[in-house]
């Protein structure tokens, strides 16, 4: 019999429907579907709950990185507008360079942040060519000194707008946004 059920298992999966569309089931069957049942909803269901809740807090934490990411980038952005404004009347505006270069330094945070998200060569890639964007950034606003360095500004935003689009691209994904 053993030998018939190894080699034709299809005969068992018929033999156990025949047993469950009859009408009166078998008390064996009801016990052992029971204890199946028993043992699925003990054992399994807190493994699957788990790692739903896992996911959830993962895509959480992604959310608010990516929130917190666009935010502070749109901030420096807007700080560098502004002092690329009064640099073009040849005037270093120290309080607005010094709100510029603490956003920088939280973005710098940030970036070693997405290093621990992120695993993959692509992604390790775009974080590389954002900090390094950023960089660039950060020396080409504290050499500025007069309305020549504004224009220098405004091509290093272009790569760092580029990268922090990567980057908040790759966060969508990595929440499941997109």
């Amino acid at each position: 019999i053993l030998k018939l059920i190894i080699s034709f298992p299809w005969l068992v999966i018929m033999h156990i429907w025949v047993l469950l569309r009859n009408e009166k089931m078998p008390v064996w069957l009801s016990l052992l579907l029971f204890g199946l049942t028993a043992w699925g909803t003990y054992s399994l269901a807190p493994k699957v709950n788990y790692k739903f809740e896992q996911q959830r807090i993962i895509t959480s934490y992604v959310e608010k990185n990516l929130d917190n990411f666009n935010l502070l980038s749109r901030e420096l952005i807007s700080e560098i507008s502004v002092f690329n404004n009064t640099l073009k009347h040849n005037i270093v505006d120290q309080k607005s360079l010094a709100k510029i270069q603490a956003k920088i330094t939280e973005l710098q945070w940030r970036a070693l942040e997405l290093d621990i998200i992120f695993a993959d060569k692509k992604s390790l890639s775009i974080i590389k060519e954002y900090k390094q964007s950023l960089n660039n950034l950060g020396v080409a606003t504290n050499e500025a000194r007069c309305k020549s360095d504004a224009e220098n500004i405004t091509y290093k935003v272009i790569p760092f707008a580029d990268s922090s689009m990567k980057i908040i691209d790759a966060l969508a994904k990595k929440a499941g946004l997109k």
